[in-house]
């Protein structure tokens, strides 16, 4: 009898528990609605006593009809505040506000915000490697450093045996692309370099020439030279570049060097290229493997022999980013 008479008094001190939530909830929402009420009368109030009984010219006139004014834009303003559809419309603008398309374009803090919501996104999957995601898909993957790209970048390759010496092979390339840059006032400075391992003990017999390099159909006035670094013949060329949203460039060379001391045949993006293609022909008795190097989507490989050589068509379509690309094995 005792244990359902103390259920019967808990039930009743919870619902009168629960009132009192309910009333003291009401009586909080019905004070600042009547805070709200108050202040819109007592603005319409010091604005019309401001007219009626005092002059434009006296002090008091213009502290009542701020004062006046000030409470009356706070009480309708508060007033609107408290309705969802307007807390819904203010959250909506202010979303387009801070992530609308428009807005992000002329901010400059762009960088920034990238990384705080990286930041965020990252640490949901990745808490304790976050950090150096965040840093390298910032340096290798956004356009921080560069604002410009390889677009359709095509390589004809040509190897063939030294006739003085099997073990040298003579490689000739032409190269074909265009530099895209949405700035023309923007300055480019483009690079690009070869270094060749050496069989030190036959120095003279690795070479390099650059036969020809155009932009826009002009012949280069870059500088270019080749030095020797350690065991290694390396070739470096710079120009720079301004005044156009797009360059067509073209470049052919020719390296004659020793198969043992270079193995691989490496073409790695500088920066990011979209679309690459690579035709390369090759003596019958030659083999040759070609990977792909940290690409994100499939290389096409098609074997394309005649009677006189081998031939190899290699294709990716798509994004390629700094120190990714494809490398070729040589197996004579």
């Amino acid at each position: 009898m005792n244990l359902l008479l103390n259920f019967y008094i808990c039930a009743k001190l919870l619902k009168y528990m629960k009132f009192l939530s309910e009333w003291k909830l009401k009586i909080k929402n019905g004070l600042s609605s009547a805070a709200v009420f108050v202040y819109i009368v007592l603005g319409i109030l010091f604005i019309v006593a401001s007219f009626i009984w005092l002059d434009e010219k006296n002090i008091w006139y213009k502290l009542f009809y701020t004062i006046g004014t000030t409470m009356l834009a706070g009480g309708v303003f508060g007033s609107i505040a408290k309705s969802s559809q307007f807390t819904d419309i203010f959250s909506k603008i202010l979303r387009d506000i801070i992530y609308g398309k428009e807005q992000l374009e002329n901010r400059n803090d762009l960088e920034k915000i990238w990384e705080n919501v990286t930041e965020v996104l990252s640490k949901r999957k990745f808490n304790k490697i976050n950090g150096e995601m965040q840093r390298n898909i910032k340096k290798y993957f956004l356009p921080v450093d560069h604002d410009y790209y390889y677009d359709n970048f095509s390589i004809d390759v040509n190897i063939e045996y030294d006739e003085d010496d099997k073990d040298y092979v003579i490689v000739r390339e032409t190269a074909t692309f265009n530099l895209i840059c949405e700035d023309e006032k923007q300055k480019i400075q483009n690079k690009f370099s070869c270094a060749i391992k050496m069989d030190m003990a036959k120095k003279s017999d690795t070479k390099y020439q650059l036969k020809k390099l155009q932009y826009n159909n002009v012949d280069h006035d870059g500088k270019h030279g080749a030095i020797i670094d350690g065991n290694k013949l390396v070739f470096k060329y710079e120009k720079e570049l301004s005044g156009k949203k797009s360059y067509y460039i073209k470049r052919e060379d020719e390296k004659r060097f020793n198969i043992k001391y270079n193995p691989i045949k490496t073409h790695i993006a500088v920066w990011v290229y979209n679309n690459l293609k690579m035709d390369i022909t090759y003596p019958k008795d030659f083999e040759l493997d070609i990977r792909g190097l940290g690409l994100l989507n499939e290389l096409n490989i098609e074997d394309k022999p005649n009677k006189f050589s081998n031939r190899k068509v290699v294709e990716y379509k798509g994004l390629i980013y700094k120190n990714q690309g494809v490398f070729v094995i040589f197996k004579p």
